[in-house]
């Protein structure tokens, strides 16, 4: 039982409306406040932005499904009760789309929606919450798709959030996108086409049941819309990056979605805006879509244009890594620096 208390604001923001692929503008965000004894001798308090992974909802943090173990937000509040972490605001937010996730970047086809984390959700945060509004005082952390988005969001908006912790983020497509590529087609050929796959699966009443190929076909059609976003270019809004029947690399678009690899977009930013952010990178050691190489990358990019960064690993796989929240937030916090 938590000793915190939850709100649940159900909105629709005008930002959102009119994106080509159909996503609703309205949206659920959660906002956790810590227990009234953590905050009697504090005004604003620092807060944590949490961004879920590709296909997965917000609820999952706040939930604790599972027979063994804590929720992701039950940790998080027993380490503030503990004193291991300070009193915090986190607010959970749901980055789900029509095809799985809207990888929280600002989209041609899928809306400004890293925007709208930026100007429209922290606002609203800031008004419900005794949360500050120095981006010093803002966390932004993500796993998997919501580590990318934690990341780009790091890159391109200090003037919101100067903190940034992903786990296994999306990075390094070469490798983490390339090799789903043999799978993709397999998958598409059997079901007659995207169109057809695409038909199947979102009706499908458990997709899950479908198996993990033709989930990460999904995953990798759900990326067209957001890295070569096309809106009027149906069914996905957006360019797939190979041929479905040969598996050919078209270049054109490849160089598109490459542009979106943070292993590569470090060194494209302007480095003089990042010299007060501080990035928390941590992976597991077989993760499954080789997200530590990226962040390798990603941290050696940072260590030459001279950014604060820690750069963390441990023996674990992409997923089922949550019960590192405490240790990675406290890096964030610099309590541990």
């Amino acid at each position: 039982m938590l000793s915190g208390r939850i709100e649940s604001i159900h909105r629709e923001f005008p930002r959102l409306k009119d994106n080509s692929i159909g996503d609703s503008a309205q949206r659920e965000i959660s906002i956790y406040q810590p227990p009234k004894q953590l905050t009697k001798s504090q005004n604003r308090l620092q807060s944590v932005y949490v961004l879920p992974g590709w296909g997965s909802r917000a609820s999952k943090y706040l939930q604790n499904t599972q027979v063994f173990g804590e929720s992701f937000l039950s940790l998080i509040e027993r380490a503030m009760l503990e004193s291991k972490l300070p009193p915090l605001i986190l607010v959970f937010l749901d980055g789900a789309s029509r095809f799985g996730c809207h990888q929280y970047i600002d989209s041609a086809a899928l809306g400004p929606n890293q925007t709208w984390i930026a100007d429209d959700v922290t606002a609203l945060v800031e008004e419900r919450a005794p949360a500050s509004p120095e981006p010093e005082d803002r966390i932004i952390y993500g796993h998997s798709s919501g580590g990318f988005g934690a990341l780009w969001m790091g890159f391109q908006r200090p003037d919101r959030f100067r903190k940034i912790v992903c786990s296994a983020a999306d990075s390094f497509f070469e490798l983490s996108i390339l090799k789903e590529v043999p799978g993709a087609c397999a998958e598409l050929e059997k079901a007659g086409g995207v169109e057809a796959f695409l038909e199947e699966f979102l009706k499908h009443p458990m997709p899950s049941a479908l198996g993990s190929r033709s989930f990460l076909t999904m995953l990798l059609l759900s990326l067209a819309p957001c890295y070569a976003a096309r809106p009027k270019t149906l069914p996905l809004h957006g360019e797939v990056f190979f041929d479905i029947k040969t598996g050919k690399i078209k270049q054109d678009i490849w160089e598109e979605y490459l542009k979106w690899d943070p292993a590569r977009a470090v060194d494209l930013q302007d480095h003089s805006k990042l010299k007060q952010s501080y990035f928390v990178l941590d992976c597991g050691l077989q993760d499954e879509f080789a997200a530590q190489l990226g962040h390798r990358q990603i941290a050696e990019s940072l260590q030459k244009h001279a950014l604060p960064h820690r750069l963390e690993e441990f023996h674990g796989r992409h997923s089922g890594n949550d019960w590192r929240v405490i240790q990675r937030l406290q890096w964030a916090l610099r309590e541990c620096r």
